[in-house]
């Protein structure tokens, strides 16, 4: 029994039946960390998932298209993902982050995301002719007015996924996530080889977002009521104002490389930075990915206990560092096999831009230290706020690396993450018990570990009796090599076993928890 509060009238009643379990959290806490453990897995198994059927299509469509055809989606996508921006106004987070709601708020937000969604979808398609004269190709005012009208897909799916999320029910957002992309890449290829071109990516697009909305709502197994005016809506308006603050600028921020090549360089150099982009930081979201949405639940109701918070926190950060980093580093020293490989022998350009992004795609491999921090505890206002504010040294970095075509336009990427990263965490920290010192401590050693693998198998690859060797052997190889370089480097490390042994022990914790479910 919850005594009642201001901030939700159904706080004054018990949850009396089954119904009402969709909304509360009460009977996560007794599990949390079980359920964490069990949720961080089946996101990586998702996540795996997700990585071979991107780089399955990623083979594919590399093979049946042009880096023109690439480019010219990759010309449209700031433009249409800038809108997309605001299409849930941060409600989904906000659903999961709330301590307690109703079945009649997460309604009015259903039909809230619902309307957004519309009014952005006919925004896109009036700007459809201006990104046809920005960028004199008219196929790409075409290309954006369908990419526009799939943003309904994202509004009628929005609060389900939140729904789900904050009931830690991880296992129907995996089935979600693969079932919609699973969808969208087999429409996309058999458009592809029937000879449509760019249009099959647009293909892959719609059919992905339909089929994932329509999948949210079997598993949801939620059907909104009408929308009320009820308590509580406007606060949780305001907090997804500061996220969708924070979307906006850092989307504006991380595509404006993307239009200037476009715009200055062509679509023939976007397709080519578009796809090292991409390659290079597939591998790593695969593991970012899974931990903010499973982070983000755990620590939303933990947020009252400050010693367990930060050491669940930080506990996150080491397990992105350790799986991340040394995966970064093994793609960069096998750059140009790697992508002779995946893509094929007419996207050798991409290996210099590829090794130019590294010491970004490096920082980024614990990329949601702030997200985990701001959004449990509500402080997405904050994150707005700093991100607006190192929005424009992004921006001026990118416009003076053209000189230097796309390879400078990388190289001046990682030079602002370089600058700006700790800065940014530090700035995060400000105010609370963490300090950047604490973060440093998670993960220095899986980043000793990797660059010291890295040297090692640099010196491997470079010699001459790797000289002769084919790609698939080479990459193979060469992954031998880096696992056990990069280990043995952790295990001598001080303190080095001890980040193994915490691994292990999640490793070993997943596997009782299965052994149970399965006894029962």
């Amino acid at each position: 029994m919850h005594s009642g509060n201001k901030e939700d009238p159904s706080a004054q009643r018990p949850w009396p039946n089954e119904e009402d379990r969709l909304f509360s959290t009460v009977h996560l806490q007794g599990d949390l960390r079980g359920r964490s453990v069990r949720g961080g897995a089946l996101t990586v198994a998702c996540q795996a998932g997700r990585f071979v059927l991107n780089t399955l299509s990623l083979v594919i469509f590399a093979r049946l298209l042009t880096p023109s055809d690439f480019g010219l989606v990759a010309m449209v996508q700031p433009f249409t993902g800038f809108v997309a921006a605001f299409k849930d106004l941060g409600l989904t987070f906000a659903t999961v982050q709330r301590s307690r709601i109703s079945e009649e708020m997460v309604s009015t937000l259903f039909w809230i995301n619902l309307l957004v969604s519309l009014l952005l979808a006919l925004c896109g398609m009036l700007l459809a002719p201006l990104i046809a004269l920005f960028y004199g190709e008219d196929r790409a005012g075409w290309i954006t007015v369908a990419l526009s009208a799939t943003f309904i897909f994202g509004g009628l799916g929005a609060q389900h996924q939140a729904l789900l999320q904050r009931q830690m029910r991880f296992a129907s957002l995996a089935l979600v996530d693969l079932g919609g992309l699973a969808a969208g890449i087999a429409a996309g290829v058999v458009a592809a080889w029937q000879g449509m071109g760019y249009w099959s990516l647009v293909v892959m697009t719609a059919v992905s977002g339909a089929a994932t909305a329509a999948m949210l709502w079997w598993q949801s197994g939620w059907k909104p009521g009408p929308p009320r005016k009820v308590a509580g809506v406007a606060e949780m308006l305001g907090f997804g104002g500061g996220l969708t603050g924070f979307f906006i600028v850092n989307y504006l921020t991380r595509n404006a490389d993307n239009v200037l090549v476009g715009r200055f360089l062509g679509s023939e150099a976007l397709g080519y930075y578009s796809r090292a982009y991409l390659l290079l930081l597939l591998p790593m979201r695969q593991i970012n990915s899974p931990v903010l949405p499973v982070g983000i639940s755990a620590l939303s109701r933990l947020r009252s206990q400050p010693e367990r918070f930060r050491r669940y926190y930080l506990r996150a950060i080491q397990m992105m560092a350790f799986a991340g980093m040394p995966l970064v580093v093994f793609t960069l020293v096998c750059a140009e096999s790697l992508i002779v490989l995946i893509l094929g022998e007419q996207w050798r350009p991409c290996v210099a831009i590829f090794r130019a992004l590294g010491p970004a795609a490096f920082l980024m491999t614990f990329n949601e230290a702030e997200g985990l921090f701001y959004v449990p505890r509500g402080e997405t206002v904050r994150w707005f706020r700093w991100t607006l504010a190192v929005a424009p040294v992004y921006i001026i970095l990118f416009a003076l690396g053209l000189r230097w075509g796309a390879v400078g336009v990388a190289a001046f990427y990682s030079a602002a993450m370089v600058a700006l990263r700790f800065p940014s965490i530090a700035y995060a920290y400000r105010g609370s018990p963490l300090r950047v010192s604490h973060l440093l401590g998670a993960i220095w050693r899986p980043a000793a570990a990797s660059l010291s693998g890295g040297a090692l198998l640099h010196l491997a690859v470079s010699s001459r009796l790797a000289g002769g060797i084919p790609p698939t052997a080479l990459v193979a190889a060469g992954l031998l090599i880096y696992a056990a370089a990069y280990l043995g480097a952790l295990a001598v490390l001080p303190g080095g076993r001890a980040v193994i042994a915490d691994v292990r022990a999640v490793l070993s914790e997943l596997r009782a928890a299965k052994t149970v479910k399965e006894a029962q």
